[in-house]
């Protein structure tokens, strides 16, 4: 089978300029004869073994190189987006997305369109220009873990963030300390966004940032409600699988500076009317307004009940409790969502209720620190533009 692979990938790179959908499939099934007893995880395997040798005859790049760019589009449901790939490879050059995967993190080309590359690749060579550039609008920043998306429900989110302004930023990560690395970089570049978004996948009291291109070896980073004494004793203990970190969303530091200190009010220059004046922050994340038991341990060691939280609702309280000045809202959903595109931003809608497939909209909670105090409440629309 080696050999197929190579044979197939060396005839699509001399029709490079040719590309088509239907030769793409007829080589895949000719490599890649369809098996009805394999698993799901070794269809998924052999798609990216498949891709990642293409790439490496296009391209020449190491395949272990090769095997990252192709993670994410291995694992779109029916086809993989071997053309996707190829398509940025052949418009931007092996040298320049290799440059721009080390400036963004991102990894999974094909979600991105090219004037949406082409926006983060202006900011990477030409940093005043487009800074100065930015200034003139309200910034949106999306950050994607990608890397953590077995799933692929994250593939849609450039698109259905980016409001054909030229204001959006994306970035990929795939640990906690990739959300502070990003916003450094926009601040230290004189870029002060409106917005930040935040998605992966989630649970109740959770947030998520993982790394599963190991299969063997997974990571997850996981921002929890729990209190920091109760965090550290289960990091330090043996009930965490192992690749598992936690951190505990009381008394975040790091957070609080990247909303008062590496983002601007929004003047409504883009953004939506009623957002003048706030900072947003946004979880495309099932459960993220979801709330649970939040616990911690005293002193004397006691397990003792801090109240209901959610992660909206804690980041909301933490920032009380840093003492911030800015108005802030904070958005996210109390159960499983998707998030879609709307007349003015986006909205929620629960996972499928029918055979069909039909999903029931969904409202988001908001979380809105303002004055000295918390309030929530319940919206139909995240407005993000006007």
């Amino acid at each position: 089978m080696g050999t197929s692979y190579t044979t197939s990938a060396a005839y699509l790179v001399t029709r490079w300029g040719l590309i088509r959908d239907w030769g793409i499939k007829a080589m895949r099934f000719t490599d890649q004869a369809y098996n009805f007893d394999s698993t799901e995880e070794e269809d998924i395997a052999s798609n990216q073994r498949w891709m990642a040798q293409a790439l490496v005859a296009a391209t020449g790049i190491a395949e272990d190189e090769a095997m990252a760019y192709t993670f994410a589009a291995s694992r779109i449901g029916g086809e993989p987006d071997i053309i996707g790939v190829l398509d940025r490879f052949d418009h931007f050059g092996t040298e320049r997305l290799q440059d721009l995967a080390a400036f963004t993190g991102i990894n999974a080309f094909e979600d991105y369109n090219l004037d949406q590359l082409k926006l983060m690749e202006d900011l990477l060579r030409r940093p005043g220009e487009t800074a100065k550039y930015l200034a003139d609008h309200d910034v949106t920043v999306v950050m994607v873990n990608r890397v953590g998306d077995g799933s692929s429900a994250l593939t849609n989110t450039a698109e259905i963030f980016d409001d054909g302004k030229g204001r959006t930023l994306f970035f990929e990560i795939n640990s906690m300390s990739d959300i502070y690395r990003h916003m450094l970089k926009l601040r230290d570049l004189e870029v002060k966004p409106s917005t930040l978004v935040l998605a992966a996948h989630s649970a109740p009291g959770q947030f998520i940032v993982s790394d599963i291109r190991e299969p063997s070896e997974p990571r997850r980073n996981i921002a929890t409600v729990l209190g920091r004494n109760l965090v550290q004793s289960v990091n330090d203990g043996d009930e965490l699988e192992e690749g598992d970190f936690g951190y505990s969303m009381h008394g975040m530091k790091g957070f609080a500076r990247i909303i008062e200190d590496f983002m601007q009010p929004s003047r409504a220059i883009d953004d939506a009317e009623e957002d003048e004046g706030r900072k947003k922050i946004l979880f495309q994340a099932c459960e993220a307004a979801t709330e649970v038991n939040s616990r911690d341990i005293d002193d004397e060691g006691n397990t003792i009940v801090l109240g209901m939280a959610s992660v909206a609702s804690q980041l909301g309280a933490d920032l009380l409790e840093s003492g911030i000045q800015s108005s802030v809202d904070i958005y996210g959903a109390p159960t499983s969502i998707q998030l879609h595109k709307s007349e003015q931003g986006v909205r929620y809608s629960s996972n499928p209720t029918t055979l069909e497939g039909e999903r029931q909209p969904q409202h988001a909670v908001r979380i809105r620190v303002e004055h000295g105090q918390l309030d929530k409440h319940e919206v139909d629309e995240v407005a993000m533009h006007r």
